[in-house]
């Protein structure tokens, strides 16, 4: 079941226990290719093969250890927020709603996880998943 891989992937992603290139790529099971870089972050996209996601995007800082996860699934699978267990993530700590993004707006629940914040952001009016989240910072 799609959800199913869906949770597990975030999880392991949530137990990656550092912050660099090769964790990441292998706890995302696929090589990264950076796309660009700015005097803050490299920028890195990939693409997935049979998994619930279609294709990713990360952000690594390079002053502190800090990283960006985003995800997108694939557009051909709409995925329902009430066939996703969000309450195995605990409390929601911020809910974001945004009517300015097309075609209906979104609305995103975050999460504190792990030391992550997590975020999942569906379409407003159909409730479909449109992006998956993870931040993590380090420690000022």
């Amino acid at each position: 079941m799609t959800e199913d891989r869906m949770t597990n992937l975030i999880e392991g992603l949530l137990g990656t226990e550092s912050l660099d290139l090769g964790a990441f790529e292998a706890a995302i099971g696929t090589a990264l290719k950076k796309t660009d870089e700015n005097p803050s972050w490299a920028f890195y996209e990939f693409d997935f093969t049979d998994q619930p996601f279609a294709r990713g995007e990360l952000r690594l800082a390079k002053a502190k250890p800090a990283a960006l996860l985003s995800l997108w699934p694939d557009d051909s699978e709409l995925i329902a927020r009430d066939k996703l267990d969000l309450d195995r993530w605990g409390e929601v700590i911020n809910i974001d709603v945004n009517p300015r993004i097309e075609p209906e707006g979104t609305v995103a629940y975050v999460y504190e996880v792990e030391g992550a914040r997590l975020s999942f952001q569906f379409n407003y009016a159909s409730e479909t998943l449109r992006s998956v989240a993870i931040a993590w910072s380090s420690p000022d």
